[in-house]
């Protein structure tokens, strides 16, 4: 598909929200109305290394294709009073549409998985307010044990605690608030604090 048809000229208004690229920038860069060549750039950059947005990007050029192939179709019908005519293209945009919505559904509810990455014992990083969250907190250097973790406000207001999950090494926190956020760990029925990570949620 053809991501740069001169006859189209929009653009995204923006292109990444949190670690994800935006509908707005998917639907115009799948339409072929993305004229800025910085946005082009960033969209396939970030295509080629996350595939959540990639499978997002399929579903909606799916989407298009349906969509383009049902209007070209009503254009070439020669006798539009027959209304029989109409029905494979209706059975080809809903098929679309079945697909295509929960899709999006999926998407909005598809939780953020963040990488909490030590630098000199602390990390900041940011994350979407009112989305679940994994969140992977970095364990290097620290002992091979089970570990408890408390998250807080910036005010120091607990807002969730739980044990860390040995397996996968995640943990998950959900409905979080635009803010400043202190993710502390420790050992398992200690009080000392192994590790803090810093999170803005926005």
């Amino acid at each position: 598909m053809d991501r740069r048809l001169p006859e189209r000229d929009q653009s995204a208004s923006q292109i990444l929200k949190g670690s994800h690229l935006t509908e707005d920038a998917l639907e115009v860069y799948s339409l072929g109305r993305m004229s800025s060549e910085e946005d082009i750039a960033v969209v396939e950059e970030h295509i080629l290394v996350c595939g959540y947005c990639q499978t997002r990007l399929e579903k909606m050029d799916g989407f298009v294709e349906a969509v383009v192939a049902g209007a070209k179709a009503v254009a070439a019908n020669p006798e539009p009073n027959k209304s029989r005519n109409y029905l494979p293209i209706a059975i080809a945009a809903s098929a679309a549409l079945m697909v295509f919505v929960p899709g999006l559904l999926e998407q909005n509810n598809e939780p953020a998985s963040i990488d909490l990455v030590a630098v000199r014992n602390e990390t900041r990083l940011t994350a979407p307010a009112g989305k679940k969250l994994n969140l992977k907190p970095d364990l290097t250097g620290l002992p091979a044990t089970a570990y408890d973790w408390e998250l807080s406000a910036v005010d120091g207001q607990l807002k969730s605690t739980g044990k860390l999950d040995l397996i996968s090494g995640r943990l998950s926190v959900s409905g979080l608030e635009a803010g400043q956020y202190w993710l502390r760990l420790k050992a398992g029925g200690q009080q000392e604090i192994l590790r803090e990570f810093s999170l803005s949620v926005k």
